[in-house]
């Protein structure tokens, strides 16, 4: 006897839950395989991006200048150059919860193949110092703040104007 009226028969509960299984593996593996999206990553590259064509302003007989504004995230962000050295700095040093004075202190670490004028826009998410956003430059780059100069490696924070000009040999960024 066969039964008339039944919603569904089990090949069509076959088809569908094959079906259901496919898109769901499909899902899984685009996630898998698609790069994590990253707002201090994005936000780092627009720094960089800001700062190269900044550079080549400069290369022209003007000045020209770019921004790092604090936008207010946990993130700090940090124009960072390290001269000839893959890395500078002291250790970050992470706070104990009851202690919420953190440490100014921080690690800059290069990875890349530029060995020298390596400029990079890091930040650092309250847990490690990431530089990820990196360019590396014809000529070295110098800072002066207030009459003082930083040649050799340097990192300036955030919540800046930055002043670039073509001096002699080199770049140089003062900030505002």
């Amino acid at each position: 006897m066969d039964k008339k009226g039944g919603l569904l028969d089990e090949e069509s509960v076959r088809v569908i839950l094959a079906v259901g299984v496919v898109v769901l593996m499909l899902f899984l593996i685009i996630k898998l395989f698609s790069p994590v999206y990253s707002e201090e990553d994005e936000i780092a590259k627009s720094y960089l991006n800001m700062l190269e064509d900044a550079i080549e302003g400069a290369d022209g007989v003007k000045e020209s200048s770019f921004f790092m504004l604090d936008n207010g995230k946990d993130a700090d962000f940090y124009l960072t150059y390290f001269g000839s050295v893959k890395s500078f700095g002291n250790e970050v040093k992470t706070p104990f919860l009851w202690a919420f004075s953190y440490m100014k202190d921080k690690s800059f670490v290069y990875i890349g193949r530029e060995k020298t004028n390596v400029v990079c826009i890091c930040y650092w998410n309250q847990a490690a110092v990431i530089c990820r956003a990196c360019s590396g430059l014809d000529l070295p780059l110098i800072f002066s703040d207030g009459g003082n100069v930083y040649s050799d490696s340097w990192a300036v924070a955030e919540g800046r104007v930055f002043d670039v000009k073509k001096k002699g040999g080199s770049y140089e960024i003062s900030a505002k």
